[in-house]
């Protein structure tokens, strides 16, 4: 559900700020769907499955979580699902 998805954000930000162990790694499946979102061709819709097809990327909406995920699993790791 979508208020799961945002509680686990939630959980993995807190778990940054603490220093939990492994907590700063991105998930494999954020890190498919950024580099999917950040890899978008234009002249397609706007909105598409994620990769693993449990949830819907909209390019305008999502664009910036992509950078930002991309970003912090080259610097942290990813994390296989």
């Amino acid at each position: 559900s979508a208020s799961g998805v945002g509680q686990r954000r939630a959980a993995r930000i807190r778990g940054r700020e603490e220093g939990g162990a492994g907590a700063e790694r991105e998930s494999g499946a954020d890190y498919e769907d950024a580099l999917g979102l950040l890899d978008w061709l234009p002249s397609t819709l706007g909105v598409a499955k994620s990769a693993d097809g449990s949830r819907m990327n909209e390019l305008k909406c999502h664009t910036n979580w992509a950078l930002r995920t991309a970003i912090l699993a080259e610097i942290y790791g990813v994390v296989e699902d």
